[in-house]
């Protein structure tokens, strides 16, 4: 037998430590990849934090959520869970920005609950951001509101990696997470202070949760979940809904040496704890709000609303949380506006969400999500069936609650249901890189979702992919339009006098800006000269006193979501189509039609 040299003693015993460090070393390389993707994110996400208008809800957030957590006053807002605006205010505690406590928080602080009318908050915002503007301060006031935000988006893409591997491996789990990461949406979103990016951070705790204990049930893990689902339902009422989403999970698990009674009781565990954590929660923040004292107001008229605020009085809720979901269930009427691929409608359309998920999403993350679940027909059975337990009840619940609501919103309210459908089709990560001639795609992937992501700096809210362009002509609202160019209106208009339409959530300084015209108010008739109008304005909320204008064509735009217009000579006033007219071939704006 002949003897092994030592060069060949060498590399045989070499042999395997290689295979033992490879997993390390392609575990080393996804941590690598997922701390410059994240570093991108939140850099990019800053810098237009700093620059954007403040959007619709932020400053009533920003205001009452430093509020609460300075002065444990929740009266001024209880439409939504005092919890993440107190949370996402502490920055601005730390820096101790200051509030307005005189006027009308003097009122609400004095007044009897009959003499409340429930839109106190609208004052208050308004105080809250004269003294900061007065100051010369509210840009910073605004970015400091926005940090934490910036922080649960780069969150969202941790979760996602430990979601998606957990389920279907690294790759997958990388997949997912790079993709959230280098979505312009998610930037759009992640930079502003709102409940949609942590409320689609709770919802993935909660699944990611769900996978912990449905993997390896133990006691900690249970106590992990009951968080978590506590957490979903302190961030957003219709946390509701996925607390029982994780209920159907924990019945449709396997459950190999346990009874159905063991998961009946789990059920029983985590529903008890997460209503106790609403009022932990709520009482952390303001000890006060468990019986406040406060008009209920109507809770609509219809038989679903008033089955709904029965169901809803029959649970002693802390007294803010109650009212914030009896005025959701009155505030959620199916005949809302709506505007999308130049059509405009009142009402409830199948098609308003599948389409505007192809407008906003790239070309990588919309394959992933739409062909991703079919290499699902590859994986094992006990894959699935744990993967199916944990995934698609939330997804099915978000889905439905999703197709009926109210279509103004715009995009926001769709970004758990995104990032669960990025979970759902990681799964193609193994088909990828499965071979070395795949490489190919997956390069080709990265580069025109990078593309994307850069394309839209620094309008990331209002990108529309491909060929979904100009995004004037496809969408509005949050989808497009939110307010969020407002600062950059202004600066256009120094030295202008202008015909204007805003939107967003702080107007006050554009109304105050040398040459402001309030364009709603003027007949089209006395108009010449310069006019600028919201898209959303445009299109949605006042489309019939603006319907003249859309047959116009404009001479330029603000960030994709102000559409300038220059008039020689006094418009003519009858109505234009639903779309509006696209860029002029000269510097005058004429009718198209």
């Amino acid at each position: 037998m002949a003897m092994a040299t030592p060069v060949e003693e060498s590399l045989t015993r070499s042999a395997p430590r290689a295979e033992e460090d490879r997993p390390d070393r392609g575990r080393r390389a996804a941590i690598a990849v997922l701390v410059v993707l994240t570093i991108q994110f939140v850099s990019v996400s800053a810098w237009q934090a700093w620059r954007d208008s403040p959007t619709v809800d932020e400053p009533v957030h920003i205001a009452t959520g430093l509020a609460a957590l300075r002065e444990r006053e929740v009266r001024l807002n209880i439409e939504a869970p005092v919890f993440p605006k107190a949370v996402n205010a502490l920055p601005l505690l730390v820096a101790r920005i200051p509030l307005p406590l005189d006027g009308m928080w003097t009122e609400v602080t004095e007044l009897e609950p009959d003499e409340l009318t429930g839109f106190e908050w609208a004052a208050f915002t308004n105080e809250f951001e004269s003294l900061h503007l007065g100051r010369g301060d509210y840009q910073r006031v605004v970015f400091l509101g926005r940090i934490m935000p910036i922080v649960q988006g780069a969150l969202i893409g941790l979760v996602l990696f430990a979601l998606g591997s957990a389920l279907f491996g690294r790759s997958a789990g990388l997949l997912t997470a790079a993709l959230w990461l280098t979505t312009p949406l998610a930037v759009g979103f992640s930079h502003l202070n709102s409940l949609d990016l942590a409320f689609t951070l709770a919802v993935l705790a909660a699944c990611l949760a769900l996978e912990r204990h449905v993997r390896r049930p133990t006691t900690i893990t249970l106590a992990w979940l009951a968080v978590a689902c506590g957490l979903v339902m302190l961030v957003r009422h219709t946390g509701v809904l996925i607390v029982g989403a994780v209920a159907a999970g924990l019945l449709l698990a396997p459950r190999p040496g346990r009874s159905r009674w063991a998961a009946v009781a789990d059920i029983a565990v985590i529903v008890v704890a997460a209503w106790a954590l609403v009022w932990i929660g709520t009482l952390a923040v303001a000890p006060g709000s468990g019986s406040i004292p406060y008009p209920t107001g109507t809770v609509g008229s219809g038989p679903l609303t008033r089955t709904a605020s029965r169901v809803i009085d029959v649970i002693p809720w802390p007294k803010s949380y109650e009212l914030g979901f009896q005025f959701q269930i009155a505030a959620s009427p199916l005949e809302s506006p709506a505007y999308l691929m130049g059509q405009a409608w009142r009402g409830v359309r199948w098609w308003f969400w599948p389409v505007t998920l192809a407008i906003k999403l790239p070309l990588a993350a919309l394959a992933v999500a739409v062909l991703g679940p079919i290499a699902w027909c590859r994986l094992d059975r006990a894959t699935i069936r744990r993967a199916a337990t944990v995934l698609l009840p939330s997804l099915v619940v978000l889905v439905v609650f999703l197709l009926p609501f109210p279509k103004q919103v715009g995009i926001r309210y769709a970004l758990p249901v995104i990032a669960l459908l990025l979970v759902v089709g990681s799964p193609v990560a193994r088909w990828l890189v499965a071979s070395r001639p795949r490489w190919v795609l997956v390069a080709l992937l990265m580069v025109v979702q990078l593309a994307s992501f850069w394309e839209a700096v620094p309008h990331s809210l209002a990108w529309t992919a491909p060929p979904f362009r100009p995004g004037y002509a496809v969408a509005a609202e949050s989808s497009l339009d939110w307010g969020q160019d407002n600062r950059a209106l202004i600066e256009w208009m120094d030295g202008r006098t202008v015909f204007v339409a805003p939107f967003g959530g702080s107007l006050e300084a554009v109304h105050k800006t040398p040459g402001y015209r309030e364009l709603l108010g003027t007949a089209p008739g006395d108009m010449r000269g310069l006019a600028a109008a919201s898209l959303t304005e445009l299109t949605t909320y006042h489309r019939e006193q603006l319907s003249w204008l859309r047959a116009y064509c404009h001479v330029g735009t603000i960030g994709g979501s102000i559409l300038l217009y220059r008039f020689e000579q006094p418009p003519t006033p009858e109505p234009g189509p639903s779309r509006p007219a696209g860029r002029c071939s000269g510097d005058v704006s004429v009718r198209t039609e």
